[in-house]
């Protein structure tokens, strides 16, 4: 349970920017939009898995991206 947080952070932080370019191209209510509705599938996700590695694989991958991808459009 200790890999979690370190990747889940990783991926966080390898997006950043990249969603404030996004939302500078397709608008910043359009990218919020789009990575709310990915948190809330990658969570409908893991409530079903059994896996811990498949767990940590969506967890980590899929909600650190789209968190990462949201969590600079606020501040700019």
């Amino acid at each position: 349970m200790s890999l979690v947080f370190p990747i889940l952070g990783m991926c966080a932080n390898s997006v950043l920017s990249f969603g404030v370019k996004l939302g500078e191209k397709f608008g910043v209510s359009t990218v919020i939009f789009g990575g709310g509705f990915s948190i809330s599938l990658a969570f409908l996700i893991v409530s079903f898995i059994h896996s811990f590695w498949a767990f940590l694989f969506i967890y980590c991958i899929m909600i650190g991206i789209a968190s990462g991808l949201v969590y600079m459009l606020p501040i700019s």
